[in-house]
């Protein structure tokens, strides 16, 4: 029996993403220009299997603000049904950078839709634990594995760096995102690898007396 993993460790995907994109202080990339983030929210707009939406996956959008929110919120909704693991890996950058309560309600959305596909699941459920604790990541993504219950396979990334855009979340959104994601870990009819990415996800961001 063939146990290899068939999706890459999202820790590796990320340290060999990140420092790419998140350059040390004084080399980060300027942020793109206006026009830029109206066209890289065009290219978002298209469909999920045109090569201006991948080639918009991989650009800066993360660092649009407001535009760049709205975008990514737009993609991830009609990107629900993509059931291709490495198209749904190019989200995940992308969904945890700009942190955007527009973002996180798309992403809590598509973490409780029944009709998306359980790598947009995935990819939704650590986006909206990371809108919180962005140096919060999967260990391994388990979307072709199951997971004993019990067992929270975490890792902190060092070099999470700090959001591309961000504007406050709601005060509640922390209470908001725990209850939300406990709905999905409850659910019976849900697939065991998401109901546990949830409660994983819903422990990370469980707010506590000393978090803000």
């Amino acid at each position: 029996m063939n146990t290899k993993p068939q999706v890459l460790s999202l820790a590796v995907m990320l340290a060999a993403c990140a420092p790419q994109i998140h350059a040390q202080e004084g080399r980060r990339p300027p942020p793109p220009s206006a026009h830029e983030c109206r066209v890289l929210a065009n290219q978002l707009n298209s469909s999920p299997r045109s090569e201006a939406f991948r080639r918009a996956l991989g650009a800066e959008i993360t660092a649009c603000g407001a535009v760049g929110a709205t975008a990514i919120s737009t993609a991830l909704r009609a990107a629900t049904g993509v059931q291709d693991p490495r198209l749904a890996d190019q989200f995940r950058f992308m969904v945890a950078y700009n942190r955007s309560p527009v973002v996180l309600d798309a992403l809590l959305d598509v973490a409780e839709n029944p009709a998306a596909a359980t790598p947009m699941r995935m990819v939704a459920i650590e986006g909206a634990m990371r809108q919180h604790r962005l140096e919060m990541a999967y260990g391994e993504h388990p979307v072709q594995r199951s997971w004993p219950r019990g067992i929270c396979d975490l890792s902190v990334i060092d070099h999470a760096g700090d959001y591309d855009s961000k504007v406050p979340l709601p005060s509640d959104s922390r209470q908001t995102t725990v209850a939300r994601l406990r709905r999905i870990a409850a659910d019976q009819s849900v697939p065991p690898g998401i109901r546990e990415a949830a409660r994983c996800a819903a422990s990370v961001v469980e707010p506590s007396p000393l978090t803000p």
